[in-house]
């Protein structure tokens, strides 16, 4: 079976999706000929549309996935041999006209074009059924898996100095809410990402003991897993919640957000925060810090609860999907 897996074009700043999806294509077994096909532009483009009508002209596909962020390429691919996946619908919140034009390009006409829709948690199932008015049965859950570079190293928790990591600086990472949070507390706190200058200010107004690395590989992102003490990811607004899988691989404590999907993923191996509240992030930081007890249970908890992330295991449940297209249009 051929696969053309459609990727948006590289961006070191969002890597998330190519991150995902290295680790699912390494685990397709033989009989999936695959071709990644990376788009010439970034986001709504007609050079993409236009790439993609002459992959669909030129090449013989038996499926055709877009992998994410531009899905509006189904409309200009054979639609009963499309597989489109939906990580989060987080364009929805753009309000007025641009949001409308948004929601039809990105969500409505991809999704009724689309032969079968995957989705990386419930969470985000639930939002494309609700505001495309799908079918469910048209829209399949399958979980992100965990990073296979991510490994477990046995460290003693520095409860004086605990090293705290965070990732990410976009809004939705909550990261001004977090600062204010750790204010007085004896930690340093470890960011990944790329920060703005008024960010870079807030950790100096509140005198916080820190340091920054952006544009990392997976394999560097590996080893700051197992060089921190807590990983600490208070998002507002996520798809699914990688880091909360990945603190729990490296074995590490993992404190996160108290909504759909992280605590759906975490499955009580985490400590739960009101993201929206400072005294609730930092009475999490504070109990983690001094009870030895619980972040051994947490972290037992958390080893059990990432087995189901298994690259192997997420490649099937793909594989799966683009047979069911197959046998569809062979029947016809």
């Amino acid at each position: 079976m051929k696969v053309a897996l459609l990727f948006r074009r590289k961006n070191f700043q969002f890597f998330s999706i190519e991150r995902v999806f290295s680790q699912v294509i390494s685990a397709f077994s033989t009989d999936i000929d695959w071709s990644r096909i990376e788009m010439p532009a970034y986001g709504i483009s007609t050079r993409n549309a236009w790439a993609s009508i002459k992959l669909r002209l030129r090449i013989k596909f038996d499926i055709f996935h877009v992998t994410g962020d531009n899905h509006y390429l189904v409309l200009f691919l054979p639609g009963k041999r499309s597989v489109l996946t939906i990580h989060d619908c987080v364009f929805l919140q753009q309000r007025g006209i641009k949001g409308w034009i948004l929601k039809k390009i990105l969500l409505d006409w991809p999704v009724r074009r689309a032969a079968l829709v995957s989705t990386i948690s419930q969470k985000t199932k639930d939002e494309v059924v609700m505001y495309s008015g799908c079918s469910e049965q048209k829209v399949r859950v399958i979980a992100n898996p965990v990073n296979q570079y991510v490994y477990f190293a046995d460290r003693e928790f520095h409860s004086e100095v605990p090293e705290i990591l965070f990732i990410g600086s976009t809004p939705n990472k909550n990261f001004e809410r977090t600062i204010k949070s750790l204010s007085g507390i004896n930690c340093r706190l470890n960011l990944i990402g790329n920060y703005s200058s008024e960010q870079m200010e807030l950790l100096k107004e509140y005198k916080i003991n820190y340091s920054v690395k952006s544009n990392i590989s997976d394999i560097e992102l590996a080893e700051e897993y197992v060089n921190n003490d807590i990983i600490l990811f208070p998002s507002l607004y996520e798809g699914f919640g990688l880091p909360v899988i990945e603190g729990f691989k490296a074995g590490r404590v993992v404190i996160t957000s108290n909504l759909l999907p992280m605590k759906e993923v975490a499955e009580g191996a985490a400590v739960l925060v009101d993201p929206f509240d400072e005294k609730s992030i930092r009475s999490a930081v504070n109990k983690v810090k001094n009870e030895d007890d619980y972040r051994k249970q947490l972290i037992g908890r958390g080893f059990e609860v990432v087995k189901k992330y298994n690259p192997d295991d997420i490649a099937q449940q793909y594989i799966k999907m683009y047979k069911e297209i197959y046998h569809n249009i062979c029947a016809e």
